[in-house]
Formats: structure tokens, C-alpha cells, sequence
């Protein structure tokens, strides 16, 4: 039989250890910072329709997402500064249009705020036309320049996520209307998620 004062010293060392725990798992919504947010999107018509895909691998890289609101675009900075100032993000994803605003210098803003600044080029637009300082997502490269352009060799995570190829090692990215499928999307999704790491 033990001795019952040796008992409480034990049971208060494991309450004070729960409690502790508590604390530091508790902290950022203690300390209020549990609205930080780690990658917020523009509103882009590109980064909308991307949007399911790239949350999904955003937050397999243990990273919260959110898209800002439907105004918040990349040629909408007033707006999407706005956002950005409220919502403290980590990094932001801005698309880049064939007949886009110049990012040039919000992007060097944002550079200056120590933020990581991820570019989605839209099919269509040079490499060269992203602001220096930006990580870049080359889109065409993924789903085709061209409309007609329906497929794209198939890369290893094709085999993975989104089920066989095609016989030939071609994944349908686009359909035969030229509009990027949920693959192409997919694909999208994962680069700029690769890009944030």
C-alpha cells in the first residue's frame, strides 16, 4: 500500500503537465494570432476555377488557405491589399492574364513585407512577364497554350491522383471546347502548392 502524501505530489505533477500542454496547444488561440493565415489566393477567374485543387494541396503542405473576396483580383490592388492587411498572409497567389495589369511593383511591396509571392501565368503569357522577386507558375506548360491542344504528356503524379493515363501516356487536360478540365486544374493546383514549399 502506498502512502497517500506521495500520491497527490504525482497527481499534480500530471494535472500541472495536462494544464502545460493545454497552454501550448491552446497558445495561438490564447495569444489571438489563431486567425494568422499562411496563403491567401486572388479572386482571379484562373485561380477561382483552380481553387478546389490548390486548397487541397495547400493544406496537404500543412498550410491554411483562404481565396480573398470576389473583388480582390491582381488588378484589383487596392482591394487585394486591403485583404492582405487584414488577413496577414504568409504567401500570396496572383494570377497573370495575357492582357494583365502590371504587378511590378505590388509585387515589390509585397517582397519588401518579407511575403512570398507565388504568379500563375495564364496560357499564353512569356515566362519573362513575371516581376522579379516572384516564384512562378508557368501554366501553359501544364495544360497547353492553345485551346485545340486537349492533351499533355502524362507526369509521374498523374499516375498518382488523378487515375491512368491514356494508352499513348497522354493526360486530358482541356476539353474538346478548349476549356481546362478538372485534371488541368489538378495539375495547376499541385505546381503552385510545390511552389510554396
Amino acid at each position: 500500500m502506498r502512502n497517500p502524501r506521495q500520491l497527490v505530489p504525482r497527481w499534480a505533477l500530471g494535472a500541472l503537465c495536462v494544464l502545460a500542454f493545454s497552454a501550448w496547444w491552446m497558445w495561438p488561440v490564447i495569444a489571438g494570432h489563431d486567425d494568422r493565415l499562411d496563403v491567401l489566393s486572388a479572386s482571379d477567374p484562373l485561380l477561382t476555377r483552380a481553387e478546389r485543387p490548390l486548397a487541397t494541396y495547400v493544406r496537404d503542405i500543412g498550410q491554411s488557405f483562404r481565396r480573398a473576396a470576389p473583388d480582390a483580383t491582381s488588378c484589383n490592388v487596392v482591394q487585394l491589399a486591403a485583404e492582405i492587411e487584414r488577413r496577414d498572409p504568409q504567401a500570396v497567389v496572383l494570377a497573370s492574364a495575357v492582357n494583365g495589369c502590371d504587378l511590378r511593383e505590388f509585387v515589390a511591396t509585397l517582397r519588401r513585407e518579407h511575403r512570398t509571392v507565388v504568379i500563375v501565368l495564364e496560357p499564353g503569357v512569356p515566362a519573362d512577364a513575371a516581376p522579379f522577386g516572384a516564384r512562378v507558375v508557368d501554366s501553359g506548360l501544364l495544360v497547353g497554350v492553345e485551346p485545340a491542344s486537349t492533351s499533355r504528356p502524362c507526369e509521374w503524379w498523374d499516375r498518382e491522383t488523378s487515375g491512368p493515363c491514356a494508352d499513348d501516356g497522354e493526360a486530358l487536360v482541356r476539353d474538346a471546347s478548349g476549356v481546362i478540365t478538372s485534371r488541368g486544374f489538378d495539375r495547376i493546383g499541385r505546381a503552385v502548392a510545390a511552389r510554396l514549399r
